[in-house]
């Protein structure tokens, strides 16, 4: 977690064996499963520096996420900057999720795509 940033964790949430790592913030709605091995990242870690290296650089590119109530992220999934996943979505083991998705979707693969919707 860089300086100030926040991580929300909603009550009855279970996470196995994964990380969290906020340059902004992350929120995780109530009664959500985190698999194992999963990996929730607002950031994109390291920016360009000078002379070619690269720099830590947690805030400058961070932008939230925010994974709503009663989701449940397959093991080894990855959720990464921005993305914003309604109540009840579904996301399939060692997926890679890059953009939002509404309630009630089960998405899955690498980007991963909507599978199909439930009511």
């Amino acid at each position: 977690m860089a300086p100030g940033s926040i991580i929300r964790i909603g009550d009855s949430v279970g996470i196995s064996s994964s990380i969290l790592v906020a340059g902004k913030s992350i929120e995780v709605g109530p009664n959500s499963l985190i698999g194992a091995g999963c990996m929730v990242i607002d950031n994109d870690f390291h920016v360009w520096g000078d002379n070619q290296s690269w720099k830590t650089e947690h805030v400058r590119n961070s932008r939230p996420v925010k994974i709503g109530a009663a989701c449940f992220l397959g093991a080894r999934s990855i959720i990464l900057k921005g993305v914003e996943l309604g109540d009840r979505v579904v996301v399939g083991a060692g997926s890679v999720v890059t953009k939002s998705f509404p309630a009630g979707s089960i998405v899955a693969g690498n980007p991963a795509r909507l599978v199909r919707s439930t009511p």
